[in-house]
């Protein structure tokens, strides 16, 4: 057991990366949202700042500078531990090293637009095969997948969260924010968190359904504020 922010103890369901594999669903109810989203060049075209959060969560000369952070960092890491952590758009994956230095069990960057020796279709029979015949040691795949059309397969209660760069350029706003928002919600773990700087297409929805953590990572100019939801 551990506490949330507010010090409600939460008990914590393990999903491991092999787990979340075997129980995607076969289908999604969002299909003519996604179809519009990506005919419309939605999310095709990102522009994550995972460097600029990586920095907040693992420079040692910010940590010099604003050691106040420390416990942010502390609270993220208890977060990540022992789950997996899914990035919305993570273009080059740098999320990887905060999920493995952070102790979670696998990361899994859903990314259209991506290309990594890392690809992974889990609906394909070799990916099925190369997914849950792997060990459980952490590892790292690109789903190359549109974000709503893959969170929406996850079983409830499963992941934590990252998005670096999620803005109205990148997809918009309408049905489709609405949508992404109640599914990273629903399938957030309870006590999980989706963190990151700019994930304002969906910062508004995600105020609505989740619970804003203060924090201190400070706002500098150039330099974006990390924003946390949990899941209480």
């Amino acid at each position: 057991m551990e506490k949330s922010v507010n010090g409600r103890e939460i008990e914590r369901p393990q999903f491991s990366l092999k787990d979340l594999f075997k129980s995607l669903k076969k289908e999604t109810p969002y299909g003519s949202l996604i179809s519009d989203q990506i005919e419309n060049d939605g999310n095709k075209i990102s522009t994550p700042y995972s460097f600029k959060t990586t920095e907040w969560l693992q420079d040692q000369h910010l940590l010099q500078q604003f050691p106040e952070i420390q416990k942010d960092r502390d609270y993220i890491k208890g977060r990540l531990s022992s789950s997996v952590l899914v990035d919305l758009g993570g273009g080059r994956s740098l999320m990887k090293t905060v999920a493995k230095s952070y102790g979670s069990l696998g990361y899994i960057n859903t990314d259209l637009n991506s290309e990594s020796d890392e690809v992974v279709d889990p609906f394909s029979k070799e990916g099925q095969e190369i997914l849950l015949n792997g060990t459980d040691e952490f590892r790292s795949v690109l789903v190359k997948m549109d974000m709503l059309d893959f969170v929406s397969r996850l079983p409830d209660n499963s992941v934590n969260f990252t998005a670096n760069g999620i803005d109205n350029f990148i997809i918009g706003r309408g049905k489709y924010n609405n949508a992404l928002a109640k599914e990273i919600t629903r399938t957030l773990k309870p006590g999980g968190i989706i963190f990151g700087n700019d994930m304002s297409a969906i910062e508004d929805e995600l105020c609505e359904l989740l619970n804003e953590v203060p924090n201190s990572f400070p706002r500098r100019v150039q330099r974006p504020y990390l924003k946390i939801f949990e899941k209480l």
